[in-house]
């Protein structure tokens, strides 16, 4: 029958270890059939004294104390040690084979250096058309308002623009804004520079009391200003009874212009199946037009009739471009605050 005694064996390891853990008053007696103890195998090894004696004896005599000059001295042949196993610079990689194969091909290098080759290979690809130099995309801005202390940028990944001559900003993706002075009166001037930093683009934001090229006056109070290749379109004192037109009667605007719509109250303007047009009768809005609008809570869209259809493209000043239509019974593109775009819709309001 078992009884309820736990017997407990340890080796001379494990005695040692709880010895020094409980300390002195710990007594290990010796039971039959378990391990002897640590100090008991010393006795019986010739051991006299007592198990405190034997404790005693089993730490060592004081070390001398250490020096820092000593420990350094040790570390500075260690050091030298290691710069001794580093070996001599190896020679730069070839690759004879294929330096024999452009040899073979009349292709003269001055030696069989990998780098020699791949250039080499780079410069022929290039010269025969098979390398050309890589699309980018263009540098791009969104208008700002007056008083914006930012400008919203499109362009080409790691791309570098500078504002004003100031420091060059880096595109990490393809979109930034960069801060600038409170815009106004003074012109902002865009330098884009490509991987190399070459200088590819130079753009001209015209400040907004710049004398432009030319301007025009229409009959229905629309003021058009040229400035460059970008058009502003005044509607401050637009009649709201006659047809809206995009482009001036009095030059040409292409279908790559940014066009600047501005107000300073509450406008409706009627739009017709010519209104996009220029005075070439050639398109000049749709989707994909660069297009802003100061205040976008001010301006609203209307097709005269159910039968006028259009796409309108907005550059928003968040740095999106959305774009609504007027199809049907949604003759209004007005602005929805709430998903900050243009939309269509059957009433002025939403």
């Amino acid at each position: 029958m078992a009884d309820n005694t736990l017997t407990l064996k340890f080796d001379e390891i494990s005695a040692m270890a709880l010895i020094e853990k409980v300390g002195k008053g710990i007594i290990l007696p010796i039971v039959n059939d378990a391990g002897k103890s640590a100090y008991a195998i010393a006795v019986a090894h010739g051991f006299q004294g007592s198990e405190q004696d034997w404790l005693n004896s089993l730490r060592g005599p004081k070390g001398d104390k250490g020096s820092a000059e000593e420990t350094a001295q040790i570390l500075k042949k260690d050091g030298e040690f290691l710069k001794s196993v580093k070996g001599p610079k190896g020679d730069a990689g070839s690759a004879e084979k294929a330096a024999e194969l452009l040899k073979s091909k009349n292709i003269y290098l001055e030696n069989t250096k990998v780098d020699t080759i791949l250039t080499k290979l780079i410069e022929t690809l290039s010269e025969s058309g098979y390398i050309a130099d890589a699309t980018f995309r263009q540098l791009e801005y969104t208008q700002p308002r007056t008083g914006q202390d930012y400008i919203d940028l499109t362009g080409e990944p790691h791309f570098k623009v500078a504002i004003n001559d100031g420091e060059k900003r880096e595109f990490e993706s393809d979109n930034m804004r960069v801060a600038i002075e409170p815009f106004g009166p003074k012109n902002i001037e865009l330098k884009y520079y490509d991987l190399n930093d070459n200088e590819q683009l130079t753009l001209i934001i015209r400040g907004t009391n710049a004398t432009p090229d030319k301007a025009e006056t229409a009959t229905n109070g629309v003021v058009y200003k040229k400035f460059g290749d970008d058009l502003e379109i005044d509607v401050s004192n637009y009649d709201g009874t006659s047809v809206f037109n995009f482009g001036p009667s009095a030059w040409t605007v292409s279908n790559e212009a940014h066009i600047t719509i501005k107000t300073n109250k509450k406008v409706v303007l009627l739009l017709n199946d010519a209104s996009i047009n220029n005075n070439q009768s050639a398109p000049i809005i749709d989707q994909y037009s660069k297009m802003s609008v100061n205040e976008p809570t001010l301006i609203i869209f209307k097709a005269v009739n159910s039968d006028t259809h259009m796409l309108i493209g907005f550059d928003n000043a968040d740095g999106t471009h959305t774009y609504a239509y007027t199809r049907g019974r949604d003759l209004y593109i007005t602005w929805d605050s709430t998903q900050n775009k243009y939309v269509n819709s059957a009433t002025e309001t939403l």
